[in-house]
């Protein structure tokens, strides 16, 4: 078993060896591959109607009262605006302002309590609108910028299954055929997280080989949840920038339409590693020093990433 890993190790480290027409020639092969399409193999999301059912009713009891509270604001700006708007002008856009900004304020801390409470790819959402600075109302990008600090963990019990399951699913070849559990494919996995995100976290290990090294996963009902979070996060968008009469209507749409094209494709973490490949090879080809991590293929697929 540790001359197996010993073994994959080198392997997974053998681009510092390549020559330069070896470099070139494994360049050429993965950009032949991204062209033809066979570089991103279509992972299973999973989820059932069900599953998407219960999503949906528990993301809209959510927003629901959300967006009503707006529809209550936008109505008391009307008559504001009936009353005063031609008496004094000035007087009607202050305390028009103040009345957005308020609801801003209250409805920052719900979505962020919303987000939160959904987890998963609300999480990532959070974090991703945390940036639009300019394009949402600025309480909720202040608000979710908390989002940025460090995530609970998911218990190590749940984790293990989820890391076995994939690597048996994926028929990834046991480097201790004769041991039971985790320990066919890993000498050990610390237990206690090294870090945790808003889609995975990840784990020191130690090779049968006796290398240490870290092993990401990805929680185990991200993507059993993902395209309804994705239709509902989209939709609840919609609602509220149209409702807002925000000018950046389209430009938010646009962001929530590459969303749904782009986070799929971060649950598959065969992407991740060959993006990693493929950056050694240019480092490698000009001479880089900058230090790129090395995927253990041979343990890792697409809910598991070792390297």
């Amino acid at each position: 078993a540790a001359a197996t890993t010993r073994r994959a190790v080198e392997n997974a480290g053998d681009v510092e060896r390549f020559s330069e027409a070896q470099v070139a020639r494994a360049l050429e092969s993965v950009e032949r591959d991204e062209i033809a399409g066979l570089a991103d193999p279509k992972v299973s999301l999973g989820g059932n109607y069900g599953v998407q059912m219960y999503r949906n009713a528990r993301f809209m009891a959510g927003v629901t009262p959300i967006v009503r509270r707006y529809l209550v604001v936008k109505r008391r700006i009307a008559r504001v605006r009936r009353k005063v708007k031609h008496v004094d002008r000035e007087g009607y856009y202050d305390e028009r302002t103040a009345m957005w900004d308020d609801e801003h304020e209250k409805a920052a801390k719900d979505i962020r309590k919303l987000f939160n409470k959904m987890g998963g790819l609300y999480n990532k959402l959070a974090q991703d609108w945390a940036t639009r600075d300019g394009l949402l109302p600025q309480a909720w990008v202040d608000e979710l910028k908390d989002s940025f600090e460090a995530m609970p963990e998911r218990p190590w019990s749940v984790m293990k299954k989820e890391i076995l399951l994939s690597l048996k699913e994926e028929d990834v070849t046991p480097i201790a055929p004769t041991k039971q559990g985790l320990e066919r494919y890993f000498a050990r996995v610390d237990e206690d997280a090294l870090a945790a995100a808003s889609i995975g976290q990840v784990h020191l290990a130690t090779t049968h080989g006796g290398d240490r090294v870290v092993v990401k996963a990805i929680y185990p009902e991200i993507r059993r949840f993902l395209m309804a979070d994705l239709i509902n996060a989209r939709r609840a968008a919609q609602q509220i920038t149209t409702l807002l009469r925000l000018p950046v209507k389209g430009t938010v749409d646009a962001i929530m339409d590459e969303q749904v094209e782009s986070f799929p494709r971060e649950l598959d973490l065969r992407i991740e590693a060959r993006h990693l490949r493929k950056q050694r090879l240019y480092q490698r080809r000009h001479g880089l020093d900058i230090a790129i991590p090395v995927v253990l293929e041979e343990l890792s697929t697409s809910a598991v990433l070792t390297q």
